[in-house]
C-alpha cells in the first residue's frame, strides 16, 4: 500500500477571507432551457413544460465515481482574493448506491475533518476553515436555473490554485475513503473510479493509498459532467449561443454569469446589452454582431473570446443553424 500524502496549507495568503464573486445588477435568467434570444431582438421564450420526473431504482452496490476538472485558468474572475496566478479545479462525487458513501456529504466530511484535526492541527476542522484554504465543499441544492442538468445533492469540492494544491485536496480525499471505510464497517476497501480531465495533468495511483482506488486514463468526456454540481459561487453559469443562419457571418451572445468579465469584454470591443420584460427589469448580455468568418482577423477575434476574455472558463456553448 503506497504511503499517505499528508495534507499541507499550500500557497495560501495569511489574511484570506472569501468572498463571492461580484453579482451584476440584474443576472441573465434563461427560462426553461429554451434557446437564447436571438443578437437582433433578444426576446425572453416561455417556459417550456418540465416532464415528470420517476424515481429510479438504486443498485445495493456500485462503485464511488470521482472527476476531475479544470474550470478556469483564472480563479480570481470567480474567487475574487485568490492568488492571481491561481487556477480552479472541480472534484465532483458520485455513488448511485443504497446505502451511499455520499448521505449527508456535508456532515460527514465535518466530521471528517473534526476527527483528522484532533490528530494534526495543520488540518482545518470544518469545511469554514477549508474554505480559507481555498478549498471548497458545494452540495447541490434543489434549483437548476439555467435547467442545464444539475443533480440534486451532488457534492463537489473546488481548489483554487495549481496542481500541487489539487493534489494536496487528493490527499485529503484519499483520507476521506479510509475514513468512509470506518465509518461504513466495510471490511473490504470500496471500488472507487477516479477521471479526469484532458485538462488536468499527473493524476496517478500514485496519490492514493486506498486501495480501492483505480485511476483511468485523462478524457475529454467523463462519467460526470462538470454542470451536474453547481458552480463554486452562485447557480448561474456562463453560455455562449452562436447564431449561424447567416453564413459566413454569425452573432455571438454571452449570457449568465457574464459580470465578472465585463472589464475584458470592454478591452476587446464586446457591447453590453440588454432585454426588458413586462415589469421593466433589464437582463445583461454581451454581444457580438456580423462577425464574417471569410476575415481572418474577426475569426481569430471570435475564437480567442473564451480564452483571452472568459479565461478558458468552463461553458456552455449553443449553436443555432
Amino acid at each position: 500500500m503506497a504511503p499517505r500524502r499528508k495534507f499541507q496549507k499550500l500557497n495560501v495568503p495569511k489574511a484570506a477571507e472569501v468572498a463571492p464573486a461580484e453579482e451584476a445588477p440584474r443576472p441573465v435568467r434563461i427560462v426553461g432551457g429554451k434557446t437564447l434570444p436571438k443578437a437582433g431582438d433578444l426576446t425572453i421564450e416561455d417556459a417550456e413544460p418540465q416532464r415528470a420526473k420517476f424515481a429510479k431504482r438504486v443498485p445495493v452496490s456500485a462503485p464511488l465515481i470521482i472527476c476531475i476538472y479544470k474550470v478556469s485558468d483564472r480563479a480570481t474572475d470567480i474567487w475574487h482574493n485568490a492568488p492571481a496566478d491561481a487556477g480552479l479545479y472541480q472534484i465532483q462525487f458520485c455513488h448511485e448506491a443504497r446505502p451511499s458513501l455520499l448521505f449527508d456529504a456535508m456532515g460527514s466530511w465535518n466530521e471528517f475533518l473534526r476527527e483528522l484535526n484532533e490528530d494534526d492541527e495543520e488540518v482545518p476542522a470544518n469545511i469554514q476553515e477549508l474554505q480559507r484554504l481555498f478549498i471548497k465543499f458545494v452540495s447541490t441544492s434543489s434549483e437548476d436555473p439555467d435547467n442545464i442538468g444539475m443533480v440534486p445533492w451532488r457534492p463537489a469540492l473546488y481548489v483554487c490554485g495549481n496542481e500541487d494544491n489539487l493534489k494536496n485536496a487528493l490527499a485529503l480525499v484519499d483520507d476521506w475513503l479510509a475514513y468512509k471505510q470506518r465509518r461504513m464497517a466495510k471490511e473490504k476497501p470500496f471500488d472507487v473510479q477516479v477521471h479526469s480531465h484532458v485538462s488536468v495533468q499527473d493524476v496517478s495511483k500514485e496519490l492514493f493509498a486506498y486501495e480501492g482506488v483505480m485511476v483511468n486514463e485523462p478524457a475529454r468526456s467523463l462519467p460526470l459532467k462538470v454542470f451536474q454540481v453547481q458552480p463554486c459561487f452562485g447557480k448561474k453559469i456562463v453560455t455562449m449561443l452562436v447564431e449561424t443562419e447567416n453564413d459566413p457571418r454569425i452573432n455571438i451572445v454571452f449570457s449568465g454569469q457574464v459580470w465578472p468579465y465585463r472589464s475584458r469584454f470592454d478591452e476587446v470591443g464586446i457591447p453590453p446589452a440588454y432585454t426588458t420584460d413586462d415589469s421593466g427589469q433589464k437582463t445583461y448580455f454581451r454581444v457580438l454582431k456580423d462577425v464574417d468568418l471569410t476575415v481572418d482577423e474577426e475569426k481569430e477575434r471570435a475564437l480567442s473570446i473564451p480564452s483571452e476574455v472568459l479565461g478558458n472558463l468552463a461553458i456552455r456553448l449553443q449553436v443555432t443553424l
